[in-house]
């Protein structure tokens, strides 16, 4: 793609022009002039075991698989301007993570550009991350997620909290909006957090995320619709290979317009973190609008440890607090996702998830989930939800 082209490019040319460099385990240093650039290199390796005991879908299977293989280069081509480029593959799929180029002159305020995430809830951010006690993202952020496209992003930090806004417009449509035969139009995505408390060992964190899009789509012909066609899906918390998703609206909505607004709190009191979430979707049609919900309320508790980090700039809990050597954390996830309303009904499911990790060091964990999950789809009986249980265990290295 062309800005991977681009990226690419730019790294080249930063090291053509430099005349010295010097090697750090996890990067390279580079003078240019007599400014020192940055070249630096992570990732993540996630092997999984999943494993049904109840209610296992027709066509999944039981499996030992490589669930994702991550690697992120990022650095500075001048004190005023940074890049990053990442991309991650498993067995059956692949996929370019951001790739953008930031400006980062002005006080406590950035400017990117390029391949972006929409910002939306601490769910996607906290789930991904290398220090998360769950396998998968909340049912909530797998169904409501802003999805990734080209974009521009502005984000201002302050003393307590910060404010990111976005203009996205998608590569392809996935996800909650998948439109058929479309040209997806741009999102315009908003994310804002406040610290009221903020201390050491102390924090209570709270945000508020929303996103529109006006759609319109395309038949086979090339002929505009009036109307084009969205979807929502998830799947449940713990995956293997070839599971299908568990909620899914399989009857395209006819829709104008796709919006969604979430509310986020936490807390984090030395080694005791606890995160709420709650988000909701409008879609308006010709003559009514379609509204869907989920929630995610999620606890943990580190053994033997102060607590985590957290980043105000980013409106994020993050790593352990020092060295992560010899340390065990138990964790619980409920959520639940009502995707019925009017003549549409997608289906409702709830999920426990629980989880226990153990940190061998700050690079190296194993982790096992059991996630308890009660769905009814549109096949089935309102009022009849249906198990499926799975157990999990992941060895995860990072660097």
């Amino acid at each position: 793609m062309n800005q991977y082209s681009l990226m690419a490019a730019l790294l080249l040319t930063g090291f053509l022009a430099n005349a010295e460099a010097s090697f750090p385990a996890d990067g390279i240093i580079w003078k240019n002039n007599t400014e020192e650039q940055w070249l630096a290199w992570s990732g993540e390796l996630r092997l999984d075991a999943g494993r049904f005991t109840k209610g296992k879908p027709l066509g999944s299977r039981n499996s030992v698989f490589l669930r994702e293989f991550c690697v992120n280069f990022h650095g500075e081509l001048s004190p005023d301007w940074a890049y990053q480029l990442g991309g991650s593959f498993n067995q059956d799929d692949k996929d370019w993570g951001d790739a953008l180029i930031k400006y980062q002159g002005m006080p406590n305020t950035s400017v990117s550009l390029g391949r972006l995430a929409a910002p939306f809830t601490l769910g996607g951010p906290t789930a991904n991350s290398d220090w998360s006690p769950f396998f998968e993202s909340s049912l909530l952020f797998q169904a409501f997620s802003g999805g990734a496209g080209l974009g521009l992003k502005a984000k201002h930090a302050f003393s307590q909290g910060m404010v990111s806004l976005a203009a996205i417009r998608p590569f392809q449509e996935a996800g909650y909006s998948g439109t058929l035969y479309g040209h997806p139009r741009i999102k315009y995505a908003l994310r804002t957090t406040l610290a009221p408390i903020l201390e050491e060992g102390k924090v209570w964190h709270l945000g508020f995320s929303a996103l529109t899009q006006k759609l319109r789509a395309l038949d086979k012909t090339g002929s505009l619709l009036n109307d084009p066609t969205l979807s929502i899906k998830t799947k449940t918390e713990i995956q293997t290979r070839n599971i299908d998703d568990v909620l899914s609206l399989k009857n395209k909505i006819q829709g104008k317009k796709y919006s969604q607004a979430g509310l986020e709190t936490g807390l984090l009191i030395g080694p005791l973190h606890a995160i709420l979430e709650h988000a909701r979707v409008w879609i308006t049609r010709p003559c009514d609008q379609l509204q869907f919900y989920a929630t995610s309320l999620e606890l943990g508790y580190l053994l033997n440890k102060e607590g985590r980090e957290y980043n105000v700039s980013e409106g994020n809990f993050e790593k352990i607090k020092g060295s992560a050597k010899d340390t065990w954390e138990v964790a619980a996830r409920y959520s639940t996702i009502h995707l019925n309303n009017k003549n549409v009904q997608g289906g409702k499911g709830d999920s426990v998830t629980l989880a226990l990790s153990y940190f061998f060091n700050s690079h190296l964990k194993i982790s096992s989930n059991y996630t308890r999950g009660r769905f009814a789809t549109v096949d089935q009986e309102p009022s009849s939800k249906q198990p499926l249980d799975l157990i999990g265990l992941r060895l995860q290295y990072t660097w």
